[in-house]
């Protein structure tokens, strides 16, 4: 049997003991597990005596000095060691100084035979080059002045010497000799006398050759001769100053430079090289004068009609578009080709470019032409007009109903098409001005058309005051006309989204950070808080009457309840009335919820006020009062048609009536309960109410009637019950109910917790414009995602067509 060797210090003696004898039958073998463990024992404290023993002769102060003796003779030797290699070093430098002194010699010879046969090749070279001259056997001429030139290069350290630099001045005149040798023979192309036969196309051909070989300076020299001579002409017939020169005829310039392009393809493009692009270079060099003289005949012209401008700039967009196609390149990417001249202006940009300075005048014009669109619509009874007449259609029978206005459809469809021609006109500055004013509009729009609509008139176009219905009937021509604008207001909220994506992507790309419509889409939504604000108002004006008649009914004097009250039929048919309107008129979901949220505030919140001016309230009021409460949730719970896929909305909607409804409810079950025992009463508030706030309790009590006398006694109650018990709170929805309210004002604030919103302000409190207006930004925004124009335009139509 092995025995487990322990060092841990906490050492288990059960379960060692368990390990050792498992088992009864092992219990037999006790005796010889302890004989094992003493011998264990025992050769363990001859290990520690000597490993102490080993331990004590290394730590002997003789040893110790051993060592330090053997530390530095080590040092000493490692000394010696260094002293030897730097004499060894020595040495080997002396023993192959005279190698390395060989090795250069040797260098400096083999370079000087490599030079003086590359001097010889040169030699050789520029004779031949000169015995070629004369000759004008351009095709060797270019090989033997290709040989110089290689072989000159390497001269150049050398300039200094007499012999080399005779050489390389006689390279540069060599040199020079050909480039007028072919400057003559190409000018005599350029430009043939009358007395002297025409140069053969084949030997120029082979003078290319030779400027291939003298340099790009030489090349462009001659391309730029090239290009003055073949535009000399039209430079002469289309002067600025002339009648041929103005815009008008602009068309002709561009007729008369395919004719150019047209001969020079057919009789001297064979002669250049393809790598020459000489037709680039005669296209390029001909955007630089023609952008020149453009730019003298825009400035000059006053007044500018947008007309011959628009006219003007197509033909030109025509043009560079042509050239485009026919050398597959962008017609800026042509321009670059050629590389800049001291005659003649920058060749960076094309010819296009330079009408963006007048195209100011064709974003008036369409700032006018937007102006026109909208004025029908714009004005106080213009709006309303329009309001009605877009109400008037969608009411015909058969025809689809009217969702939007009608012109914010036909403002984003000419911004659409107003967007399209000007990105092909031009992707800068007068995009970026078109922009401009379409944000003007936008802000025009929203103003002066959506919320004018909002603003109530009288038949001769005076402002009104709010409307006091007197049959508690929803005004739902005006229900109707506030939910077209809504509708309106959201849509131009997506469709401006939807523009500022497609106008990033049609303009330059340094240009779109500065492209936001963010200040017009958040007016757009000032616009819908109004609009459900105008909603909500107009539901409080509908049950005004009906909520008169809870402050006209006796509430402590009824003896019965044998159903629901009249006030509450009414209420709910008022209610369901405008709910029925919005339901029909609100095309997006979460404005519909969010009115239906706040109306349940609304009718609640005026409930209250007016129970609150109705009191003193009894045990048969309250319970007719409960069982109108029952009538009126069933109506709430019904407004909003929520399908079968939103389940989640639903029950979100029916915790917020419930949770608005509740702290009414818990007031009349207060209120109902006997005050006798009084004991009993006030238990039943505090596991009711759940707050111990003296002022509160007082108020249900003054609710109740409840005479000073009797006050007394329960207060005291109260207070005795409270102060035992830890779970009631300081607070409680009653903390924001006001006993003295004298009037029935339209809005009332009331500051209450989040859990009592059912006793807030119908209009101050009950509609949080902020937290609408975050919402909105965040859920009403348009796609964020590119539309390309077509998809644009499909969306308008449906908006049009009411789908």
């Amino acid at each position: 049997m092995d025995l487990p060797l322990v060092l841990s210090s906490e050492l288990n003696v059960k379960e060692v003991v368990d390990s050792l004898l498992p088992d009864e039958q092992s219990l037999s073998q006790a005796a010889l597990v302890q004989s094992r463990l003493r011998n264990q024992l025992r050769e363990t404290r001859d290990e520690i005596a000597y490993l102490r023993a080993e331990l004590d002769k290394d730590q002997s102060s003789n040893r110790i000095q051993i060592i330090q003796e053997l530390i530095v003779e080590l040092l000493l030797q490692t000394n010696r060691i260094k002293e030897k290699a730097t004499e060894s070093e020595a040495i080997v430098r002396d023993i192959t100084r005279d190698i390395q002194t060989l090795d250069k010699g040797k260098k400096n010879l083999m370079a000087s035979i490599t030079i003086l046969k590359r001097l010889q090749m040169l030699v050789t070279a520029l004779s031949q080059l000169e015995s070629l001259v004369p000759s004008k056997r351009y095709r060797e001429i270019a090989s033997s002045l290709a040989a110089v030139k290689e072989l000159s290069i390497a001269f150049k350290p050398y300039v200094t010497v007499d012999r080399v630099a005779a050489m390389y001045k006689t390279v540069q005149e060599r040199q020079n000799q050909c480039r007028g040798l072919v400057t003559d023979e190409f000018e005599a192309f350029f430009v043939p006398e009358a007395n002297k036969p025409a140069t053969n196309p084949t030997t120029l051909s082979e003078a290319c050759a030779v400027v291939d070989v003298l340099g790009d300076e030489v090349r462009n020299s001659l391309l730029d001769r090239y290009a003055t001579l073949e535009l000399r002409e039209y430079r002469r017939i289309f002067r600025s100053t002339d009648e041929a020169g103005q815009l008008d005829n602009i068309a002709r310039r561009y007729a008369w430079f395919r004719r150019i392009l047209k001969a020079h393809d057919d009789d001297r493009e064979r002669i250049f090289p393809e790598s020459w692009k000489v037709g680039l270079h005669l296209c390029a060099r001909f955007a630089e004068v023609t952008s020149q003289d453009l730019s003298n005949v825009l400035a000059k012209v006053s007044p500018l009609s947008v007309g011959l401008l628009m006219e003007s700039l197509q033909a030109t967009l025509a043009f560079e578009q042509q050239m485009s196609k026919k050398y597959n390149l962008p017609f800026a990417e042509i321009v670059r080709s050629a590389l800049p001249s001291t005659s003649y202006a920058s060749p960076f940009t094309p010819i296009s470019t330079t009408f963006d300075p007048y195209l100011s005048v064709y974003v008036e014009a369409q700032d006018k032409a937007i102006a026109d669109l909208l004025a029908p619509s714009r004005g106080l009874l213009k709006s309303r007009t329009s309001l009605d007449s877009a109400n008037a259609a969608g009411s015909v029978e058969g025809a689809a109903p009217v969702r939007v206005l009608p012109s914010s459809t036909e403002m984003f469809y000419f911004y659409g098409q107003t967007l399209e021609q000007c990105a092909r006109l031009s992707r800068g500055v007068p995009l970026k001005d078109l922009v401009k004013v379409f944000g003007k509009w936008l802000k025009v729009y929203a103003e002066d058309v959506l919320l004018n609509s909002l603003k109530r008139t009288d038949p001769v176009g005076r402002r009104s005051t709010d409307r006091r219905s007197v049959e508690g009937r929803a005004n739902t021509q005006e229900l109707r006309n506030t939910c077209l604008v809504l509708n309106t207001a959201e849509y131009c909220h997506t469709t401006a989204s939807q523009l500022e994506d497609m106008i990033k992507e049609r303009i330059n790309p340094e240009l779109a950070d500065q492209i936001s419509f963010e200040p017009q889409k958040d007016l757009f939504v000032s616009v819908i808080s109004s609009c459900l604000l105008s909603l909500l108002r107009e539901l409080e004006t509908t049950i005004e009457s009906t909520i008169a008649l809870i402050l006209r009914t006796p509430w402590e004097h009824i003896e019965n309840v044998s159903g629901p009250s009249v006030y509450v039929l009414e209420l709910v048919r008022g209610i369901n009335q405008v709910g029925d309107v919005i339901r029909e008129g609100v095309e997006g979901k979460k404005y519909e919820r969010n009115f239906f949220d706040k109306a349940v505030g609304v009718v609640m919140s005026r409930m209250i006020q007016a129970v609150v001016r109705s009191r003193p309230l009894k045990k048969v009021g309250a319970e007719q009062l409960l069982l109108d409460l029952s009538l009126l949730k069933r109506c709430f719970l019904e407004l909003p048609n929520f399908s079968k896929e939103d389940a989640r909305s639903s029950a979100s909607y029916q915790r917020h009536v419930q949770a608005s409804t509740s702290p009414y409810e818990t007031i009349l079950k207060v209120v109902l309960a006997p005050e006798d025992p009084p004991e009993g009463f006030v238990q039943n508030y505090t596991l009711l109410v759940r707050d111990r706030s003296f002022s509160n309790f007082q108020k249900i009590l003054d609710f109740k009637g409840t005479p000073r006398k009797e006050q007394n006694h329960l207060l005291d109650i109260f207070i005795a019950v409270t102060s035992v018990q830890d779970d009631l709170t300081e607070s409680s929805f009653l903390s924001s109910l006001d006993m003295d309210i004298t009037a029935a004002p339209q809005s009332v604030l009331m500051n209450a917790s989040a859990s009592d919103r059912a006793l807030l302000s119908p209009i101050g409190s009950a509609v949080n414009l902020t937290g609408l207006a975050e919402g909105l930004a965040g859920e009403g925004g348009g796609s964020s995602s590119s539309k390309p124009f077509g998809s644009f335009f499909r969306n308008l139509t449906r908006r049009e067509s009411g789908m």
